[in-house]
């Protein structure tokens, strides 16, 4: 019988979440805004915006083998549904922790424009 370590998979899971946050938060250059309505607000308020071709194309490159291994991570001793739900919720909670920050990032700003710009 040959062995099932999941510890290759976390390790790889765990240095996609990383560069993930490395990615979403470069220059680290971060701010408190004085003005504007806070993050999760500004989250809410843009989160039918349709991303551009490279920002969507960008995520589904970087969150498809995060899943994928974090799928693989648990082994065998969970349920496969309940993998692919882990891997769900860490893919949403990650995303979710990356676009608030972002609001704090003054290299990122895409939270801090308005919604309708005056004309």
């Amino acid at each position: 019988m040959r062995g099932n370590s999941s510890y290759p998979h976390a390790i790889v899971t765990t240095g996609l979440a990383v560069i993930i946050a490395y990615g979403s938060l470069y220059p680290f250059e971060f701010s408190l805004p004085t003005t504007g309505s806070g993050p999760v607000q500004a989250l809410l308020r843009t989160w039918a915006n349709t991303p551009g071709r490279g920002d969507f194309l960008a995520n589904v490159l970087l969150y498809m083998p995060l899943g994928f291994f974090a799928v693989l991570t648990p082994g065998q001793r969970c349920k496969f549904i309940s993998r692919c739900s882990g891997a769900i919720l860490l893919g949403i909670l990650l995303s979710i922790s990356m676009e608030l920050a972002q609001y704090y990032d003054l290299g990122r700003d895409t939270l801090r424009q308005p919604m309708f710009m005056p004309t």
